[in-house]
């Protein structure tokens, strides 16, 4: 069987109808399914879809789920969202 515009990372096919179709990323060489870019939670280790929120320490070097975070990073990240 052959796959149809296969992800250039974990080979399942981002083909319409597959059901990564509508979140497929370009790339050089051909598609990339967005589970496959997802960036892992450096708290909890699950990865961290591409629609949501990542939050990061003030290095930019630490990356979390909104749940993740501990109380005084949740209420500084509010007030600072409030502010815009």
């Amino acid at each position: 069987m052959t796959v149809i515009d296969p992800c250039t990372h974990c080979g399942k096919s981002t083909a319409f109808g597959s059901g990564l179709f509508v979140n497929r990323i370009p790339s050089d060489d051909g598609y990339s399914c967005a589970n496959c870019l997802a960036i892992d939670c450096d708290r909890c280790g699950d990865p961290i879809p591409l629609d949501e929120d990542c939050f990061l320490d003030k290095w930019g070097e630490q990356r979390a789920h909104y749940e993740c975070l501990t109380a005084e990073e949740k209420a500084k990240h509010d007030k600072e969202n409030d502010n815009e």
